[in-house]
């Protein structure tokens, strides 16, 4: 007899954990959490320039420059202040023995036949 739909690995379910996050999961974290942050100052930027074009199209296009280079330059200082703060989150996750998080959290755990 064969069995269907049996799962090979369980969940367990906490509100809590606590966990280190590898370098690239920390930059996803710092990215996804940023990205809005690099969007905003794009947007401030844009408003701040006044540019010194009168038809529509050219200031669609001054525009569309400022918060395209700023949504990058900003998305780019993410990654550099990621690079160069994962030392300091590594050192303190080792002293603290991880980082508490806390939220909805699953951890896959393999079951035994």
């Amino acid at each position: 007899m064969e069995l269907k739909n049996v799962k090979s690995e369980g969940e367990l379910y906490s509100d809590s954990v606590r966990a280190e996050l590898g370098l690239a999961s920390y930059l996803r974290v710092i990215v996804f959490a940023g990205f809005a942050w690099a969007l905003v100052g794009a947007v401030v930027a844009a408003i701040a320039s006044e540019p010194e074009v009168t038809s529509i199209t050219e200031q669609i296009a001054f525009y569309g420059i400022v918060m395209g280079f700023g949504a990058v330059w900003g998305f780019a200082r993410l990654i550099i202040a990621g690079l160069i703060g994962y030392p300091l989150y590594k050192f303190w996750c080792s002293r603290m023995r991880g980082q508490r998080l806390q939220g909805k959290f699953a951890v896959v755990v393999p079951l035994e036949p």
